[in-house]
């Protein structure tokens, strides 16, 4: 049987040697990269790096994503880490997101075996940031029911010549400064036939590669050939991309058009224009100044003519890609998304900045900051506990704590990590004891947060390991 060794796929600048399997690579990375690791689709890309490489895991799979900043661009590769059959069945998209603002997917352009961001476009759009979000979004193609045996049958041929057609597949091999190995280096392939050479295999461009090995199967030929077919360069420059725009969900022109260039939330009437003619919803044309997509003066004049095709349409949740099916009219779309079941949420933590959905964020509040203790209620009881999150599908994600301040005042916070147009009522309570004066927590940013002095609460006869905090909707 033919095994695959890899060598660690981190950057050249960590110099690590370690080598293993493919199911070694994740004990791996979160013994030694694990700031380097993502268990979702999305990967926090650090912007002051010349290139790194991340693995991401999702949906039981794995994957790595490299990124290079070359010719004043970002430039993003990504590589399926398992059987090449599967991986010659999959399509890649991603999106660019940052401070709740996603990159206009025409600003992605997919060249030959990678996606190409411009730096300046990055600052014009979200500043001097130092960090951006990626989104990472992946589709299997129809699957061959061929054997196993090296032969393609009917089915393999017509399913083959569809990927080959489709508008924006990546190549399954990427040559990335040769850090991918090629797989059939030192393979002579004839037809029927595959000659194995007695010898350990290794591209030659370096040392991080992937590296084949041979152990003696009866069917290693036939896999090895079968793994060696894989889409090419010269198919992806045959493909052919509409505006060479990326769309990871069935948009109409007009729900991608329906977008204000400064805020990229939903326009709807009045819709205004930038001198450079870019669209400019009404709360920006009120409080800005300048498009921040050609930083020029944003006009009084109205793009007259997308306003009458915007009237009575049906606006997709932005949270589309993270599984939400509805739509809605404006301004009925706007309300849906605050309270959308599929928001993003960023991670209450300092300094953490992971951002997800619901299912994804409580795995990573799970993995990442198990010592917070999670609950699937809305209610904070801090008897055992100084700090907790709650959580709930339909509610969302709130991290609460006590703390005691000077020594002379305690501080309850509950900060909410979804949406901050969602509103909620936080309320303090002590077990066994009813305080007359209003304990409701006072919202300031995404904190909701009270106070009372210790000499206070000492009259009052109450104690912190006795609080509560309860949580409700508005």
């Amino acid at each position: 049987m033919l095994s695959k060794i890899y060598l660690c796929p981190t950057d050249k600048k960590h110099s690590c040697s370690w080598e293993g399997s493919c199911n070694d690579i994740v004990d791996h990375f979160n013994e030694e990269h694990d700031d380097l690791i993502s268990y979702s689709n999305t990967i926090r890309i650090n912007l002051s790096y010349s290139s790194e490489s991340y693995l991401l895991l999702f949906d039981t799979e794995i994957y790595l994503l490299q990124t290079r900043t070359m010719d004043d661009q970002l430039q993003i590769f990504l590589r399926y880490l398992g059987p090449p059959k599967m991986a010659a069945h999959l399509k890649y998209d991603i999106s660019i997101e940052c401070d709740n603002k996603r990159l206009d997917n025409h600003n992605i352009q997919l060249q030959d075996n990678y996606f190409a961001i411009s730096l300046e476009c990055i600052q014009t759009y979200f500043g001097d940031t130092a960090h951006i979000y990626c989104g990472i979004f992946i589709q299997k193609t129809l699957e061959s029911t061929s054997s196993d045996d090296g032969v393609d049958l009917d089915d393999d041929k017509s399913i083959n010549a569809s990927a080959d057609s489709v508008s924006g597949t990546l190549p399954v091999e990427l040559d990335y400064n040769g850090l991918i190995s090629r797989q059939t280096d030192g393979i002579s392939i004839r037809s029927g036939s595959v000659s194995l050479p007695k010898k350990r295999l290794r591209s030659e461009a370096d040392d991080r590669t992937t590296i084949w090995y041979e152990k003696e199967d009866p069917r290693s030929h036939s896999n090895l050939q079968r793994s060696s077919s894989c889409i090419t360069s010269s198919k992806i420059r045959a493909a052919t991309r509409t505006g060479s725009t990326l769309r990871a969900i069935n948009e109409t022109d007009l729900d991608v058009e329906l977008h204000c260039s400064n805020c990229h939330e939903h326009l709807s009437l009045p819709i205004f224009l930038c001198k450079n003619r870019h669209n400019i919803c009404q709360i920006c044309y009120r409080d800005e100044k300048f498009c921040k997509i050609c930083d020029k003066d944003i006009t009084a004049d109205r793009n007259i003519e997308l306003e009458k095709r915007s009237e009575g349409h049906s606006y997709v949740c932005r949270y589309k890609l993270n599984g939400c099916p509805e739509t809605h009219v404006y301004p009925n779309i706007r309300i849906h998304e605050i309270n959308c079941m599929f928001c993003v949420y960023t991670c209450p933590m300092d300094q953490c900045g992971y951002k997800n959905s619901y299912k994804p964020m409580v795995t990573h509040l799970n993995l990442i900051h198990s010592s917070v203790k999670i609950l699937e209620s809305f209610i904070a009881v801090f008897a055992k506990y100084t700090e907790l999150f709650l959580v709930n599908e339909r509610l969302g994600i709130f991290y609460c704590s006590v703390r005691i301040v000077e020594n002379d005042k305690v501080i309850w916070t509950a900060k909410f990590s979804g949406p901050p147009q969602r509103k909620f009522f936080c309320e303090l309570k002590f077990k066994n004891k009813s305080i007359k004066r209003p304990t409701l927590l006072t919202k300031i940013g995404d904190h909701y947060v009270i106070e009372l002095l210790i000499s206070e609460m000492k009259d009052l006869k109450v104690k912190t390991k006795n609080s509560i905090l309860t949580i409700t909707g508005s």
